[in-house]
């Protein structure tokens, strides 16, 4: 991917993101009390599958101070990549911390080791940008094995920009798996 923002004139740099164990405890709250807020409309919770069902349940159970610490998290979040975006346009990560998990894994070992639920190693990066709001993209990687992706993320405000990126990195991703394809 080097040579294609070279081609651009754009300059790679390593960021810092929030760190994951901070960013997960603020979306699982904020998750299960709107969950719970919007399944208020529907009759039978036995209408959901049970990951959405469980979701609700354990909304049920958190109180005010719950999610208004979770709100705070989310906009402690907010200001951190503000500040990760003043010195960058775009951020490019995996979308998941490992390859598609086999549909029935429990449990995901990472890089480092540690295991973690399939549904942590899933949303492990997707909920930084997803809870507040910001704009991101997932595009399939060319991989050898199960599915990988690249996600990239901006600023709020600046879909144009990162659908712009995406629209490059996409058209030069199918280039390369042409390119390989032929070698």
């Amino acid at each position: 991917m080097s040579d294609l923002l070279s081609a651009h004139e754009a300059s790679v740099r390593v960021v810092s993101l929030p760190p994951i164990e901070t960013v997960l405890p603020i979306h699982y709250c904020l998750v299960m009390a709107e969950a719970t807020y919007h399944a208020q409309q529907y009759d039978d919770f036995a209408l959901h599958g049970s990951t959405v069902r469980g979701a609700i349940e354990a909304g049920l159970e958190l109180s005010a101070r719950d999610y208004v610490s979770a709100a705070q998290g989310r906009e402690q979040l907010r200001l951190q990549l503000a500040t990760v975006f003043s010195d960058v346009d775009v951020v490019a990560h995996p979308t998941t911390t490992t390859p598609a998990p086999p549909i029935d894994a429990s449990d995901v070992e990472l890089g480092d080791g540690r295991l973690v639920s399939q549904l942590d190693a899933s949303i492990w990066y997707t909920s930084t940008f997803n809870d507040v709001g910001m704009p991101a993209i997932s595009l399939p990687m060319p991989s050898d094995g199960l599915p990988v992706g690249v996600q990239l993320a901006a600023i709020n405000g600046d879909d144009d920009l990162l659908l712009s990126v995406a629209s490059s990195v996409e058209r030069w991703l199918a280039e390369q798996q042409g390119a390989s394809s032929k070698g």
